[in-house]
């Protein structure tokens, strides 16, 4: 497979980002608080996106997006997860992991990796403790008397914690080697990396776009 064919079909992959974004856009004020956040996740990954491409385009180090994306989406998902599994995590767990990351990704660009360089160790956290969090998820969705609090809102909740349980959970062996891949292996094979990676983005937001699709909705659409 030729370099351009891999970047094409790259660029396709993000046609789910692109679908889901202007579906939040024309549905936010009609979700429940627990879907604008996850609206607000998709927002901030477009224009993460948007702006990585154009600083590429121009031959500009786009890696302190990276570290800055990795804060903010944790940050938010984090947020989303809080009324998931409030029977399973009190809220001052949640605070103390918010904390404790945000402690860690600064260390890390202080001590460890810089803004210019590709952020595995925050990324690798990232993605394990979310991991744990879906699983959580899925976990309480099979017990009827603990999942209660979610009703109309299981299917959604389960489209959303898939997409996020296969995007890190695939996304981690390569976060945890991104400096091995960029630096080490031929540009070839790291462009085939990445688009494996795009993939598991591009499955990430086909199910949040699901989720919130199916989603229950705050207010009506039909005019008084």
């Amino acid at each position: 497979m030729s370099s351009n064919t891999i970047i094409f079909l790259t660029y396709l992959t993000y046609i789910p980002l692109i679908m889901v974004s202007m579906w939040c856009w024309l549905n936010f004020k009609y979700l429940r608080s627990e879907f604008k956040v996850l609206s607000i996740f998709v927002f901030v990954s477009f224009v993460t996106q948007a702006m990585a491409e154009l600083l590429a385009e121009f031959g500009i180090n786009n890696m302190s997006l990276s570290h800055g994306y990795t804060i903010i989406g944790f940050l938010v998902l984090t947020r989303f997860y809080r009324p998931v599994l409030k029977p399973f995590f009190p809220v001052k767990w949640f605070n103390l992991i918010d904390i404790g990351f945000t402690v860690l990704v600064v260390l890390n660009i202080i001590f460890w990796q810089s803004l210019l360089t590709f952020n595995s160790v925050s990324l690798t956290a990232e993605a394990v403790i979310l991991i744990i969090l879906s699983l959580a998820t899925f976990i309480l969705t099979l017990n009827e008397e603990l999942n209660q609090h979610l009703r109309n809102m299981q299917q959604s909740i389960n489209w959303v914690n898939a997409g996020i349980l296969i995007y890190y959970s695939g996304s981690l062996l390569l976060f945890f080697n991104g400096n091995a891949v960029i630096h080490i292996i031929s540009r070839y094979w790291s462009e085939y990396t990445w688009l494996i990676y795009a993939v598991l983005m591009a499955i990430l937001f086909t199910c949040l776009l699901i989720g919130l699709w199916k989603s229950p909705k705050e207010l009506s659409y039909s005019k008084p």
